[in-house]
């Protein structure tokens, strides 16, 4: 079950359905010292993809190769998925 809704049984009757949402939210704003960690680790490997595939990047190379090679830079380092797709774009693609 997802937070919500072991939130909705645990105050079953002390606190309305409607009033859960702006809990769950006030709640996101708070980070564990584990939850710091996590996000300053994602951010290591994401700097490190990064620096690889501009190390790589030269005319030629194209977006999707350079989409991949992020991908799986993360990967390499610890990374079990992505949080979001990578947008690669250049010339005339970039200002799309």
């Amino acid at each position: 079950p997802g937070v919500k809704q072991v939130l909705s049984t645990a105050l079953a009757g002390r606190v309305a359905h409607n009033q859960i949402s702006p809990l769950i939210q006030a709640l996101r704003w708070r980070k564990s010292a584990a939850e710091i960690a996590i996000m300053r680790r994602s951010v290591e490997v994401s700097v490190e993809a990064m620096k690889r595939c501009m190390e790589v990047t030269r005319p030629g190379v194209g977006e999707w190769e350079i989409q991949s090679l992020f991908e799986f830079e993360c990967k390499k380092r610890g990374a079990a998925r992505m949080a979001y797709p990578p947008i690669v774009a250049s010339g005339a693609c970039a200002n799309i």
